[in-house]
């Protein structure tokens, strides 16, 4: 494309481009817009405008028109024609969109049609987007700056809107502090930006420190922000993600510095961190475990209003002490009835036995389960009883003990009752059980596009598994590498991989930067999501690739 030449053109296509990429992290609705424009510029793009103009008669108004509409049709064809020829040259990029293909060959042995096809709805940014963007001119270094600066704005924008959520919501579910997408795939975009980021603060590496300094400092407060809220979003893909990103990034960098003491010392030095989080770690877990030795025959028989209390060691623990030591359940429902709309005998709003969510809230705040408890508690804690917090850890903002406890809360129920629903790490567990269970069936091709969800729900109802009656978006394996063996056995399982591989290689991206963090991102995702199973998971993964890839000069 010719930007003399065709410069509306032109702007259109770096409009699109700037609209989709804001999008991804943002709005499916304008990631399906943005593709409609990037159409209207891969058929335009290359056709001789001047011929089309050039048949019109002023003669004949309404012949001129027609002949003006017959042309362009012939013109734009010939151009589609073309672009498909330029698109079939690029090896890398048919190789890459050919994902979509493995999913119209496993057309040919599936059973549900309507699942299949809406599958391949949802993957067909795989193939839209290197076409689209393998056959249009390549941004130039400041254009694409220019597209990756939109993105950090489009994700940073984001990211302060969840957090006004986050400030002012009376949930601690960080489900609900992303409203545009999945929290999972939010964090994917902000750890993409955070690495951005870091590239455009340590490329400059001349002039003096003080200009450097102040130039870079938004990006600086950007990032820190962007690491902050990570850990407010207590995403565990992307923290993991971006920690796993760091760890490669240090150890790469490192091991190609000149100066010894880096060098050697640098990789030392995260060894010592790593160690101190792993204690960090261990202590909290035995600290939640440790109870101070008690005797049952030395603690108060009555609440002050004279009933019983109910002694109980074999309740549960909650931060190092028993829930039920000192409960007292006429008293407790009487007091709860009076200041709440939720009966003490109903569900709160997370679905949870309201009874244990304020036992167990009441306990960590240290407060008997009787009468005087309920009435020590603010009206602003009798809402987050009602929605579902069962420890005043988890009302602390920044807090990492909240994401240990809740994760040993979930150890502990799958030991005692096999319970899985509502903790995602146990419910991963269980699926990737059910996911090699149907490998072990169908090695070879798998089960087919369509049938994924199918054989799942069999395969959990065969198993007993607690998750046999979950919601809809559970019957699948949450890792994409599962999914795809799964579906298309070992054999579209190598292909798979082939082709998110062969084209790093064959372009030299796999030593490009952005391509690398990006690529690096995406694998980490797939390990513990379905990254290809959402418009927003597939159109990150296909745009990202394609542009890093292809889109540059």
């Amino acid at each position: 494309m010719d930007s003399k030449k065709y410069p509306v053109l032109r702007l259109i296509f770096y409009f699109g481009m700037a609209l989709m990429i804001s999008a991804i992290p943002l709005s499916k609705y304008f990631m399906s817009v943005s593709q409609f424009i990037l159409t209207g510029v891969f058929l335009w793009d290359g056709v001789d405008q001047q011929k089309i103009v050039s048949n019109f008669k002023k003669k004949s108004l309404l012949a001129g028109i027609v002949r003006m509409i017959g042309d362009a049709i012939v013109e734009v064809s010939k151009n589609f024609i073309r672009k498909f020829r330029i698109f079939f040259s690029n090896r890398a990029a048919v190789i890459f969109s050919s994902i979509l293909l493995m999913s119209v060959v496993g057309l040919l042995y599936t059973t549900d049609f309507n699942y299949a096809f809406k599958d391949l709805r949802t993957m067909l940014p795989l193939f839209l987007l290197p076409l689209f963007i393998s056959t249009i001119e390549g941004l130039d270094k400041k254009g694409f700056k220019n597209i990756m600066l939109v993105y950090i704005l489009a994700v940073t924008g984001g990211s302060l809107y969840s957090a006004f959520i986050w400030l002012t919501q009376t949930s601690i579910d960080s489900r609900d502090i992303t409203p545009f997408m999945s929290h999972i795939r939010f964090s994917l975009n902000i750890c993409l930006a955070i690495f951005t980021l870091w590239y455009f603060i340590y490329q400059e590496q001349h002039g003096p420190i003080k200009y450097i300094f102040k130039k870079k400092m938004p990006f600086i407060l950007i990032m820190i922000w962007l690491v902050v809220y990570l850990f407010i979003l207590k995403s565990m893909t992307g923290i993991m993600v971006f920690f796993m990103t760091l760890l490669f990034l240090f150890f790469y960098y490192t091991v190609h510095q000149q100066n010894r003491m880096i060098r050697y010392g640098a990789p030392i030095g995260a060894i010592i961190v790593i160690v101190v989080i792993i204690s960090y770690v261990a202590i909290t877990i035995k600290k939640y475990f440790h109870i101070e030795p008690i005797r049952i025959e030395l603690l108060d028989k009555h609440t002050p209003r004279g009933i019983p209390y109910f002694q109980d060691t074999a309740m549960g623990v909650e931060d190092g002490r028993y829930t039920g030591l000192y409960l007292c359940v006429p008293e407790l429902r009487e007091a709860w009835n009076r200041r709440s709309q939720i009966n003490y005998d109903s569900l709160d709003r997370k679905g949870q036995q309201l009874r244990y969510t304020l036992i167990r809230y009441l306990s960590s705040r240290d407060l008997r389960k009787d009468a005087d408890g309920v009435n020590s508690l603010t009206d602003k804690e009798i809402r987050y009883i009602e929605n579902g917090v069962a420890n005043i850890n988890d009302l602390k903002k920044f807090n990492p003990k909240t994401i240990i406890y809740q994760n040993i809360l979930a150890y502990l129920e799958y030991k005692k009752n096999r319970e899985v629903t509502g903790f995602s790490a146990l419910e991963r567990i269980e699926l990737w059980k059910a996911a090699m269970a149907q490998i072990k069936q169908h090695p070879l091709l798998g089960v087919g596009t369509g049938d994924l969800k199918t054989s799942f729900r069999k395969e959990l109802a065969r198993m007993n598994s607690p998750l046999q009656n979950a919601k809809e978006g559970l019957f699948s394996s949450h890792n994409q590498f599962l999914n795809i063996m799964v579906s298309f056995g070992v054999i579209g399982f190598i292909w798979f991989l082939f082709a998110l591989i062969y084209p790093a290689i064959k372009t030299g991206g796999i030593k490009d930067y952005f391509f690398l963090i990006f690529f690096i991102i995406a694998m980490l995702s797939m390990l513990t999501d379905d990254t290809l199973k959402t418009q927003a998971g597939v159109t990150f993964f296909a745009f990202f690739y394609s542009f890093f890839l292809f889109g540059r000069k």
